[in-house]
């Protein structure tokens, strides 16, 4: 199996939740021990399909975080989002620089994050706690002008992720406010 091969299927074993330890254990030793021929998206869809699944396998998350660290720059919002997710998923706090890495690039990239990838990769920073004030300040900024956008959970996911990082920014919390006074009947429990 190539890279392609291996990541296509632990995605799809995490698509359907079917946990197969001799499968997960094979594609993890493949998986770790080809990362270089990974792309970005391979390198994502991998992570997050181990947090899916909830299997921890520390070498594979290492050479994850690895060379996913070489080559932050090359990823798109959704391989941002659903790497430092899976991270932080699986509470792997021993790789904290992938996340500030995470944080630091999707400064730039901020304009093209949808609400959920960026409530999604503010959580999983708090969740590391990484507080990363340019990151705070940026997702804050994009956050407000795209607020009317954000559903009860982005809504929600947002206000948890600044609250633990202790962030108190007014512009977003006004932006917020209203717009969970426009969506509150959409709120689950």
């Amino acid at each position: 199996m190539g890279a392609q091969e291996l990541a296509n299927t632990a995605w799809a074993f995490a698509s359907v939740r079917a946990v197969h330890e001799p499968l997960l254990e094979e594609v993890s030793i493949a998986s770790a021990g080809r990362i270089s021929e990974f792309n970005t998206q391979h390198l994502a869809n991998t992570a997050w399909s181990f947090a899916v699944l909830e299997w921890q396998d520390e070498p594979l998350l290492a050479s994850i975080a690895m060379e996913s660290m070489e080559r932050l720059e090359e990823f798109i919002p959704q391989g941002l989002e659903n790497t430092a997710w899976a991270f932080a998923t699986l509470a792997v706090t021993q790789h904290k620089p992938l996340i500030a890495g995470i944080a630091s690039v999707a400064r730039s990239k901020i304009s093209q994050f949808s609400p959920g990838e960026l409530a999604n990769t503010a959580w999983a920073v708090a969740m590391v706690l990484v507080h990363h004030v340019p990151f705070c300040s940026s997702v804050s900024r994009e956050a407000v002008l795209t607020m009317s956008k954000f559903g009860p959970t982005d809504l929600s996911s947002t206000a948890w992720s600044f609250a633990t990082l202790g962030e108190r920014n007014v512009p977003l919390l006004g932006a917020m406010s209203a717009q969970a006074a426009h969506i509150t009947h959409e709120f689950g429990a």
